[in-house]
């Protein structure tokens, strides 16, 4: 088992999806806060227990599954956006789905998870989980390298040879 040291150069990969289901958590929470306009009503705070625990774990597999975690975070391209957004859009797929077929089968009650709370979860993990790895690949850069020397250069040809 490897140990965690900085002089490495990687960020282990537990570190990496405990951060990311933080976001998640917090996306949740600011998703309840913006929806109910910061006083959440008392029937929506007794469904937590089901909710958080579904929206979680939805995530954590979703993550695993399109392998989040595995990812370089310093070295993250468009490839890497590209699958966080596909790995939170199937959760959030599944979200519809399952409050759809909850309505179903239980027509009296309501939702599940609120609509507009999977959609402005879906947002915050979203832009949290993107912003979070640009602003660490930033910092590795600058760690690296603070004093990069500037070069001007200049350009000929067009195409393939520029």
């Amino acid at each position: 088992m490897r140990r965690f040291n900085l002089n490495e150069g990687y960020t282990p990969r537990w570190i990496i999806l405990t951060i990311d289901m933080g976001i998640v958590f917090c996306g949740i929470l600011i998703a309840y806060l913006l929806r109910f306009d910061f006083s959440i009503p008392q029937t929506e705070l007794i469904s937590f227990p089901l909710v958080f625990p579904v929206i979680l774990g939805t995530r954590l597999i979703s993550f695993l599954v399109a392998r989040i975690p595995w990812a370089i975070v310093r070295y993250m391209s468009q490839r890497d956006t590209i699958r966080i957004l596909i790995a939170i859009s199937s959760g959030s797929a599944f979200f519809f789905i399952l409050n759809q077929v909850s309505v179903h089968v239980h027509p009296e009650e309501k939702y599940i998870i609120p609509h507009s709370i999977i959609f402005i979860e879906f947002l915050t993990t979203i832009f949290g989980m993107i912003s979070l790895r640009l602003m660490y690949k930033t910092l590795w850069a600058e760690i690296k390298n603070p004093k990069r020397e500037k070069r001007f250069v200049i350009i000929f040809g067009a195409g393939n040879s520029g």
